[in-house]
């Protein structure tokens, strides 16, 4: 059954960064036509109630992209056992050298309710203390056999019942 193991490499994605500055562009935007709208004194608090929140929003948006510094190594062994990395920056030359390393990783599962489509995955993973931590995985992120090896191992773990709980319970 080592057909899907699987070891990669999940860099920070430039196109969601890229998305992520364009879309708080847009809001800034629409914040600046709300708060120069004509409008009666009622309307004109609501604009500026909008025009607050398009830019809390933003600002949101803009930290998040500058914080998408963060690699994962995910090793998936041929049973369907996910290991998490946690890694600050992995050079592209090492590889993933480090799945060799157990100490700064820690058994996951992979949720259902992860989606895979054919070139986004948002892979939520359960750790061991019961958080969740979701992962979003462009196909920028990776090559593209990479990719897929990472996309097809998702998909046949989520088709097993692998969870520890009895059915009907979650």
């Amino acid at each position: 059954m080592n057909g899907i193991a699987t070891s990669v490499v999940i860099h920070p994605s430039r196109l969601l960064r890229c998305l992520l500055l364009t879309m708080s562009v847009l809001l800034l935007s629409a914040a600046l036509l709300l708060w120069q709208m004509p409008a009666t004194e009622a309307r004109l608090v609501i604009h500026q109630l909008l025009a607050m929140v398009c830019v809390a929003a933003a600002l949101g948006l803009v930290s998040r992209a500058l914080t998408l510094t963060k690699s994962f190594v995910i090793d998936i062994s041929g049973t369907g056992v996910i290991r998490l990395h946690h890694t600050g920056q992995v050079a592209a030359d090492t590889g993933h050298s480090v799945s060799n390393d157990q100490q700064g990783s820690e058994v996951v599962q992979l949720l259902k309710d992860s989606t895979l489509w054919s070139s986004m995955m948002l892979l939520r993973l359960r750790l061991v203390n019961g958080q969740v931590v979701v992962i979003p995985v462009l196909s920028d992120a990776m090559s593209a056999d990479s990719f897929r090896h990472l996309s097809i191992a998702c998909r046949w773990i989520i088709r097993q019942d692998t969870s520890p709980y009895p059915k009907g319970i979650r």
